[in-house]
């Protein structure tokens, strides 16, 4: 008996699909993914020279990069905090480990992304200092490679902060269910602030390190 055509079978989607159960993607987005591969190819060569000297950047450029840099740093930090309540919460959710296994494959990419940009970045220095490994030898190619892959790992932890918020939600519904029975407040329920007061803690440290980053960065005349 024929069966009917349906047709050429539909392409795979080209976008990681989210953990239904968690909301978290298993590895970045398609723009994510592009938005590295450009830094790596136009940051090693054009911005090679800017990284390494912060102040050579002209303004009102250099006022742009510290706003950015204080940016990223207050988002990667506020989210290394959220890793760190989620240890110090007694409460354990489903998403936990999902958020704790998709933070650490950014950190992996952003590092691995980083690396590519400091061997890119390093071999366009040495040829700027005319191959002179005098002038441009290994403590500094070793230099360019781990301020690169800070960089781009710190970058990758901040876009993890909008999952960051969203976990807090569920951990804060979570511990407000538990710590009540029927609108009573349940004995020992004051345990579960430790958690917040790392969160609050760990976010004003974040905020102060992000001025401290713009300051860097606009210190120089």
């Amino acid at each position: 008996m024929p069966t009917e055509d349906t047709g050429p079978p539909a392409a795979p989607p080209t976008d990681p699909p989210a953990d239904r159960s968690s909301g978290f993607p298993d590895i970045p987005g398609r723009p994510v993914l592009i938005g590295l591969a450009v830094l790596v190819v136009l940051g090693g060569n054009l911005g090679a020279h800017y990284l390494s000297d912060p102040a050579s950047i002209p303004r009102p450029w250099r006022g742009v990069a510290g706003w950015t840099a204080g940016f990223v740093v207050f988002f990667a930090a506020s989210t290394l905090t959220q890793i760190v309540a989620v240890f110090a919460t007694p409460v354990r959710l489903p998403s936990t480990r999902r958020f704790l296994e998709f933070v650490g494959t950014y950190s992996a990419i952003g590092a691995i992304a980083g690396a590519a940009l400091g061997v890119r970045g390093a071999m366009h220095l040495f040829v700027g200092e005319g191959r002179d490994s005098g002038r441009y030898g290994l403590p500094d190619f070793l230099s360019t490679m781990s301020d690169d892959i800070t960089l781009v790992t710190l970058i990758m932890l901040a876009l993890c902060w909008p999952f960051a918020i969203k976990l807090f939600r569920e951990m804060a519904s979570a511990i407000r269910e538990r710590s009540t029975h029927q609108g009573v407040r349940i004995p020992g329920a004051t345990s579960h602030l430790v958690s917040f007061v790392i969160l609050a803690y760990g976010n004003w440290t974040g905020l102060n390190a992000a001025f401290f980053a713009y300051e860097l960065l606009n210190r120089y005349p």
